[in-house]
C-alpha cells in the first residue's frame, strides 16, 4: 500500500513539474481565403517530366508558396483545407446563436 502511495505521488509530481503550458491556438480567419484554380502553366517546361515528374509538376508552385509559419506542412491542398475549416467555423458560429428563426437542423448543428 505504501509503495502505491509513493508511486502515485511520484507520477503526480512529475506530471506537475514537467507539464508545459498549452500553446495558444493560431487566430482563425474570418474571411474565406482565395482559392486559385489549377493551371497547367504551373508545370516547369525547363524540366523533363520523365526525369522527375514531381519536380516538373510542383517546383514552381513550391517556390511561390512557402510553408506558412503556423502550418507543419503545406501543399496545393492546404488552401482548400483552410477554406473548408473557415466555412465550417462560420457555419458553427452562425448556428450557435440563440435565434428563434433557426431551423431544427440549424439548432442541432449549433447546439
Amino acid at each position: 500500500m505504501r509503495l502505491l502511495q509513493v508511486l502515485a505521488i511520484t507520477v503526480l509530481s512529475a506530471t506537475f513539474l514537467y507539464s508545459q503550458p498549452s500553446p495558444t491556438a493560431p487566430e482563425k480567419p474570418t474571411e474565406l481565403p482565395k482559392l486559385e484554380p489549377f493551371d497547367v502553366k504551373i508545370a516547369d517546361p525547363e524540366l523533363k517530366p520523365c526525369d522527375d515528374f514531381y519536380k516538373y509538376a510542383c517546383s514552381k508552385w513550391l517556390k511561390n508558396n512557402p510553408v506558412p509559419a503556423d502550418q507543419a506542412a503545406w501543399g496545393p491542398g492546404g488552401p482548400l483545407q483552410l477554406w473548408n475549416e473557415t466555412v465550417l467555423l462560420q457555419t458553427l458560429e452562425k448556428t450557435s446563436t440563440s435565434d428563434p428563426r433557426r431551423t431544427p437542423n440549424e439548432q442541432k448543428i449549433g447546439d
